[in-house]
């Protein structure tokens, strides 16, 4: 009886510890977050933009700054991003700067002409922007029958493109657990450049974070995962030349 208490008294303890450990966690990453994306903003700030439309589906600012630093550090000149919002006015705009071009594409069409408008208030550089409207259609790189982007439309977009830069943070995600965006990686290994990196958003996500495991394990690609920093992965060749952009 007494060892059978003592196993109960022990078990109640360690339930314990780990629950105060998983608040703990919880917590102490939120407020870390929270530095990370105050910080950012507190940079983003410079580039004179004034109050842009920030939502919840929105790029994270831990996030956005770590892409500005990727575009100005490693000289991106090449970049595309599927799905289009905050991301596409900062990106545009440090592109601008840089002599370099973007590409956004999204299904939504209404959207995509949203934010438009909001690019051409920029004054940017010509040619530094094009949006592409693709809607989502069957993949055959799926893994689990979600649509894509219409991959035949892309093809005749791209033609021999080559992109040193690629942000997934789009379709969105239609169900918990949901891979839809698994099939950017397989179809944009033809259009990287040599030297390339390719960012994923939402890795706070199990699927997010499951899908970048899998690009780097097909792709043969370090992966980095910055989940306190802007909830955002990225890969890149293995031999590549990095610098911090953190």
């Amino acid at each position: 009886m007494t060892t059978l208490l003592k196993n109960c008294v022990l078990s109640e303890r360690v339930f314990s510890m780990n629950w105060l450990r998983h608040v703990y966690m919880r917590t102490a990453g939120s407020w870390v977050s929270k530095y990370y994306d105050l910080t950012a903003l507190t940079h983003l700030q410079s580039l004179g933009l004034g109050y842009q439309a920030w939502t919840s589906s929105s790029v994270r600012p831990g996030a956005m700054r770590i892409l500005l630093n990727e575009i100005i550090i490693h000289s991106r000149k090449n970049v595309i991003e599927f799905g289009a919002g905050i991301s596409t006015i900062y990106m545009a705009k440090v592109l601008s700067n840089q002599g370099g071009m973007l590409v956004t594409v999204d299904q939504d069409q209404l959207w995509l002409s949203k934010v438009e408008r909001m690019v051409g208030k920029l004054c940017l550089r010509p040619g530094t922007w094009r949006g592409i409207h693709a809607p989502l259609m069957p993949s055959s790189t799926s893994l689990n029958h979600t649509s894509w982007y219409d991959e035949a439309q892309l093809r005749n977009a791209f033609d021999a493109a080559k992109f040193d830069m690629c942000l997934v943070d789009g379709p969105h995600v239609t169900h918990p657990g949901g891979l839809n965006r698994y099939p950017a990686g397989e179809f944009m290994k033809q259009y990287l450049a040599d030297d390339y990196t390719l960012f994923l958003d939402d890795v706070d996500r199990e699927s997010e974070l499951y899908i970048a495991t899998l690009w780097a394990a097909k792709m043969k690609a370090m992966l980095m995962q910055r989940i306190e920093q802007g909830s955002i992965a990225l890969l890149y060749p293995l031999n590549a030349k990095r610098y911090n952009i953190f």
